[in-house]
């Protein structure tokens, strides 16, 4: 049995999603079909989703003039949907492609998803 605890956890971080996050939209691939070597891929499937966006500005060590910024978006989990490795998420100011995703799961109930994203 999951300690109720948790879902105060997800409950809490979605309200704050709600306040202070943005309305977005996660692209999915569409499905392939036809044959192995030559197979056609279906459009994209849209689901609304809400985001709150950070942006971190990374130094290079070696190189103190080389910056780099990292874009990371934390998503509400409330949707049953789930954020994979080269999805889309078209956000207020352009398309970015998720890089790298991370879920966040106490005792295996998602709570937010935590996704790099890059243009």
């Amino acid at each position: 049995m999951i300690n109720p605890i948790y879902n105060e956890f997800k409950e809490f971080a979605n309200e704050l999603l709600m306040e202070f996050g943005t309305d977005a939209v996660l692209l999915k691939p569409g499905e392939k079909t036809g044959p192995d070597y030559r197979p056609e891929i279906g459009p994209p499937t849209r689901h609304n989703i809400r985001v709150f966006r950070t942006s971190k500005m990374l130094t290079s060590q070696t190189d103190p003039r080389i910056t780099v910024t990292k874009n990371t978006l934390l998503i509400a989990a409330t949707t049953g949907i789930v954020i994979d490795d080269g999805d889309s998420v078209e956000a207020g100011d352009g398309v970015y492609e998720v890089v790298a995703v991370q879920e966040i799961a106490p005792v295996f109930m998602t709570i937010l998803w935590k996704a790099e994203i890059a243009r």
